[in-house]
């Protein structure tokens, strides 16, 4: 069997430090995780604009110059989306 480092006090009236006491090993994988999701959660986040565009080049009639390009970068995020 192997021995574990001691976890580090826990506070309950300050369960946002004692959660960070915690990770403070793992600090470089949990940055590369957000980072992560970050990169992969943007096309959603995106996503909501573009459809917005969408509809506003719709509704206005807009030339088909601009509505190809606005449906031409959602169909782009949508397949972002798939991966």
């Amino acid at each position: 069997m192997t021995s574990r480092a001691p976890l580090p006090d826990l506070d309950g009236e300050r369960p946002l430090r004692s959660a960070l006491r915690l990770l403070r090993p793992h600090r470089r994988g949990v940055a590369a995780a957000v980072a992560c999701m970050a990169v992969k959660e943007t096309p959603v986040w995106l996503m909501p604009v573009v459809t917005g565009r969408v509809v506003d080049v719709l509704v206005a009639g807009g030339p088909l110059r601009e509505l190809l390009g606005a449906d031409g970068r959602y169909a782009a995020l949508e397949r972002a989306q798939g991966l």
